[in-house]
């Protein structure tokens, strides 16, 4: 007879037995959990055979395993399942429906012990298993009997857990120790700017100019053409090529780049310029003016000027040129970058009565060597007389260009104290020694700048009658008197005119908006510097510094919102999130009055200042940092070294003309990178010479070098 059996772990097996008084003639165990399935076995025989069983018994009650001596039937089917893995407990499948917990009378049974046979509940069996109690476990070693593992009792589940704890828990340190391994790497090598490309060039065939175009591309300006390189491909995009040469018959021969004669602004010595706009690259030559397609370098536009290009200046909404035709004649030449249209008008600046210095100059007039070395020899009385003059200035405004013109109403030099009295010699003083060669080192230096310069220096407070006329526009012109030489600076909005203590302010259409006195005036560099201005417009705000304090004036009012006082300011600029960044000195007032004296042992230092624009609070102020660039989310600092270090042996006004990356004879040249947040420098970049133009893209750094262009980057998060 066939008998065909399901053991309660799951396995399924069958035998053939020849049956003994309707029953088993031995025992029968599951040949993988080992229980004793005789019962189950008896019970299919008498069902077989038409006998009534004597009570229901379950299907695969574990018993406790017989002495090995006793014999068994093997087993004749291998369809099991392990049951080291139960999928679930026996549940009622496995027990008779009114079978209860031996320990909790109140819970249904789910499966019986391995050992003795009890019936157990889910409870227990979280607690113990398929065994009732811990005597069950004992007598389950003892005998050896295989346990099958129950997948929710509570050991099991914990030590599932632990297991899961102590992998995470390797995976967490594996990552923290890469994740600190990755820091300091990225703290003493990704951060660190690299070179990342490098274009070198034979000599004078190096590029006049070098910047970004996009995250790929360079754009590259030569005496002869423009280029678009590839950084990626390392190759050329496209070059467009300039057919105007410059007229340098008048000039002194210089060294030709092969066959082509470097163009160039003949009287006034300036290379051709570059100004790009969001799709058109602008080139000025002499006289022309070129537009070329930035992706194709395909020529958009040519315009001819009325004479040879005399000066240059870009805006967000237009080019203005100042040509020079001839004697005493000039145009006036404003280029649309919207539209492209051009409008010339010819401009008859006021006859002068003197030569003067070339930032003052009428378009196209030069100093000659002569006049200089006269000017220089002229006594007081002479150089009086020299003030007696009229000229005329152009300055390109935006939509208008203005053309200033300034005569002499009252002459008046005055000389003040530049230098403070000379004191007890340091010789005498009782000091260290390190302190008194301080103190005697300052004393020979002043005392030699002293016997040079009296102590003194002259300050022109002349009265000046100023007219102010608009060209490329009608308008009224302003006329006024001011007391200093006069400098008109063009911004958004509205235009500026300075002169000693007094600054006015003017709309685009000469009307006065309004008038501020200053503590100071503006620093003489600043007053006659080609594209360097004291003042930001910006959010209906003007900001504005002079020798000794940024002052915040509201537009169109003139309200004054802050003051920040601040002795040495070079250039301040916005990050467009509300923060300015200031670039300024440690000098103190004292230091305007005597911008002469020279200090050793104080030595006048840059420093960089991040101020709230609304409020004017200082929020960070770092040392040594000169000149700062902001590309984005980026802050960048430049600091320049000449010879002994910045400002050795400087007063003011010394110590402001050296702090620029373009001084002569600079030494150690370092960019920084600065946290916006606090103001620390998180790298520092050096170079053993400043380079000629430097340009920054994001985490990009382009430097051009004599005959190489080279592009620094370092990796940022």
């Amino acid at each position: 007879m066939e008998v065909k059996v399901l053991c309660g772990c799951g396995a399924k097996f069958a035998f053939d037995v020849e049956p003994v008084n309707g029953q088993m003639p031995v025992a029968i165990y599951c040949p993988k959990c080992s229980a004793d399935v005789t019962a189950f076995a008896n019970q299919i025989i008498s069902e077989k055979l038409g006998a009534p069983a004597s009570a229901q018994v379950p299907r695969a009650v574990p018993v406790a395993v017989i002495p090995e001596a006793k014999p068994r039937l093997k087993a004749s089917g291998a369809d099991a399942v392990s049951a080291a893995t139960p999928a679930q407990p026996v549940g009622a499948e496995a027990n008779p429906a009114a079978s209860v917990c031996n320990r909790h009378t109140r819970s249904a049974a789910a499966a019986n012990c391995f050992v003795c046979q009890k019936p157990i509940c889910l409870e227990c069996m979280g607690q113990f298993g398929y065994l009732c109690s811990i005597n069950c476990k004992y007598q389950a070693e003892q005998r050896g009997i295989r346990i099958p593992q129950y997948q929710f009792q509570k050991t099991v589940v914990a030590n599932r857990w632990w297991q899961k704890v102590g992998q995470i828990s390797a995976v967490i340190a594996l990552l923290v120790v890469l994740l600190i391994s990755g820091f300091i790497w990225y703290l003493y090598s990704g951060s660190q700017p690299k070179g990342f490309y490098s274009l070198k060039f034979s000599e004078n065939k190096a590029p006049l100019h070098a910047e970004f175009l996009g995250k790929n591309e360079l754009l590259l300006l030569f005496p002869e053409k423009l280029v678009v390189h590839d950084i990626k491909g390392k190759k050329d995009v496209w070059t467009a090529s300039f057919t105007e040469k410059a007229d340098t018959s008048n000039e002194e021969d210089e060294p030709s780049v092969g066959t082509f004669r470097r163009p160039r602004f003949t009287r006034w010595g300036v290379e051709p310029k570059l100004y790009l706009t969001k799709n058109l690259a602008w080139i000025a030559l002499p006289k022309q003016v070129l537009s070329f397609d930035i992706r194709t370098g395909a020529k958009t536009q040519t315009i001819d000027l009325p004479g040879e290009m005399a000066s240059f200046r870009a805006t967000e909404e237009a080019l203005f040129i100042t040509s020079y035709s001839g004697p005493r004649k000039s145009a006036m030449t404003r280029i649309d970058l919207a539209s492209g249209t051009a409008k010339t008008q010819e401009t008859v600046p006021t006859p002068v009565e003197r030569q003067m210095f070339a930032e003052e100059f009428p378009a196209g007039v030069l100093p000659t060597a002569a006049f200089l070395l006269e000017s220089s020899l002229a006594s007081d009385d002479e150089k009086k007389r020299a003030l007696k003059t009229v000229y005329s200035k152009f300055i390109s405004a935006g939509v208008n260009a203005i053309e200033m013109q300034v005569r002499m109403v009252e002459p008046k030099l005055v000389y003040v104290e530049a230098m403070k009295k000379a004191g007890p010699s340091a010789l005498n003083a009782t000091t260290s020694a390190s302190t008194s060669a301080g103190l005697v080192a300052e004393e020979i230096f002043n005392d030699l700048k002293r016997s040079k310069t009296g102590g003194v220096k002259q300050v022109d407070e002349s009265v000046y009658r100023v007219t102010l006329r608009r060209l490329l526009q009608e308008a009224e012109p302003w006329s006024g008197e001011v007391t200093g030489p006069p400098a008109v600076f063009a911004l958004k909005t509205v235009d500026v005119l300075v002169g000693g203590k007094m600054a006015y302010v003017f709309d685009k259409q000469n009307k006065k908006l309004f008038e501020a006195k200053l503590t100071f005036p503006v620093a003489d560099w600043l007053m006659f510097s080609a594209g360097e201005s004291p003042f930001l417009e910006l959010d209906k705000t003007l900001y504005f510094f002079d020798q000794g304090i940024l002052t915040a004036f509201e537009l169109p009012t003139g309200t004054v919102r802050w003051r920040l006082p601040s002795v040495g300011i070079t250039k301040i600029q916005s990050d467009g999130k509300g923060h300015l960044y200031v670039n300024s000195t440690t000098a103190s007032p004292e230091d305007i009055q005597y911008s002469e004296q020279v200090k050793i042992r104080d030595v006048i230092s840059p420093v960089l200042l991040k101020v709230e624009a609304k409020s004017g609070k200082t929020l960070w102020r770092s040392s040594n940092l000169m000149d700062c660039e902001l590309s984005g989310k980026y802050v960048y600092a430049m600091n320049l070294q000449i010879g002994g270090g910045i400002g050795l042996a400087q007063g003011l006004s010394d110590a402001l003309g050296s702090y620029s990356p373009s001084s002569p004879g600079a030494e150690h040249f370092r960019i920084f990178r600065v946290d916006p947040g606090t103001g620390k420098r998180t790298w520092q970049y050096y170079h053993n010479s400043t380079p000629y133009e430097i340009d920054f893209e994001a985490n990009r750094i382009l430097l051009r070098l004599e005959n190489e262009v080279r592009i620094l980057k370092y990796m940022t998060f």
